[in-house]
């Protein structure tokens, strides 16, 4: 697995659509990975460290997993079939560790939350990792305070 960080939210240079770019902690490699503009939303919120006044859905399940003392030890794209990401939220409850299947768009929102690792599976990286400036792959998107 290689571990990776969120460097930017944007719209895709080609078909203008939300995209999240993860960065090599190596800086080896970059990883788009297409989202909904929700997700964009809540990404760049937890990028910012943003609060609004209401929770969105990633608040939610962050402050119900703290409510339960549920950890957060890392998220996993674990897949990438047919042009789609995979991913898992691995949690620890007391002593069991379990893996939850999510959307990564999902897994990396919660995780900016939770400052919790972002790991990328070798055989997706050697699928899809794209190499030089991330603004050759994603125009800047600007979110006004409230949607």
């Amino acid at each position: 697995m290689i571990e990776v960080e969120v460097k930017m939210v944007g719209a895709s240079v080609n078909k203008m659509a939300p995209v999240v770019i993860l960065n090599s902690k190596d800086n080896k490699g970059l990883l788009p990975v297409g989202i909904g503009l929700m997700e964009a939303y809540a990404i760049f919120l937890g990028l910012e460290n943003k609060e609004i006044s209401r929770p969105l859905t990633h608040d939610l399940m962050s402050n119900i997993l703290k409510e339960w003392e549920i950890k957060v030890i890392q998220i996993e794209i674990t897949d990438l079939r047919n042009q789609i990401f995979y991913g898992k939220i691995k949690l620890k409850y007391k002593d069991k560790v379990k893996k939850i299947d999510s959307r990564p768009s999902d897994a990396i929102a919660l995780a900016l939350r939770k400052e919790a690792p972002i790991f990328v599976a070798e055989e997706v990286a050697d699928k899809a990792f794209v190499y030089g400036d991330p603004h050759e792959y994603v125009n800047s998107l600007e979110f006004k305070d409230q949607f």
